[in-house]
């Protein structure tokens, strides 16, 4: 059970992180090429569409299963030798979760409530700055969280799996 809660948590942060990477990378800086009024109603039609079932299965399967994984590794394996397990949890929590809920999903609240056919165009273009700036930096910070998560998980995995070739990075001639 705990290796198919690990395989699950790996799983599921993997998905969050290329999520996120893709939003950093391709997504936002093709949005940038529109007018304020495309871009906006473009970010309001993505952030209305990505709540759906199978977004919600990822983002809460590894809010939950990284921790739970963690918490199996401590009582197995102790504390210490579960410290790359934590830390991702920890990681996770605050860089994604910590992060979507106090900064990004505020902003999206923001941006689903503007009447953006009503709205003037110096609104929309405060409105978008407010956005563009912002929300994209703190996507990268989410982007950047999960993709160290998994990749402390992964560590873990392999060193707990008797694997150090990540750790012995001593040059035998």
């Amino acid at each position: 059970m705990e290796r198919t809660i690990l395989l699950l948590a790996a799983l599921s942060t993997a998905l969050l992180s290329g999520l996120f990477y893709a939003w950093s990378c391709s997504v936002m800086p093709g949005l940038a090429r529109l007018s304020d009024q495309h871009y906006l109603h473009a970010m309001q039609a993505m952030n209305r569409a990505i709540l759906n079932p199978i977004f919600f299965l990822s983002f809460f399967g590894s809010s939950i299963l990284l921790p739970l994984c963690a918490w199996q590794q401590v009582r197995m394996i102790g504390a210490s030798e579960a410290a790359l397990a934590i830390l991702a949890a920890v990681v996770l929590w605050v860089g994604m979760m910590g992060v979507t809920v106090f900064v990004n999903v505020p902003m999206n609240n923001l941006l689903d409530a503007a009447h953006l056919d009503a709205a003037s165009p110096g609104e929309l273009r405060k409105l978008r700055a407010l956005l563009q700036g912002s929300w994209t930096r703190w996507n990268n910070v989410r982007t950047v969280a999960t993709a160290l998560a998994l990749l402390l998980l992964l560590l873990h995995a392999l060193r707990s799996r008797g694997i150090d070739a990540p750790f012995n990075m001593h040059l035998h001639p």
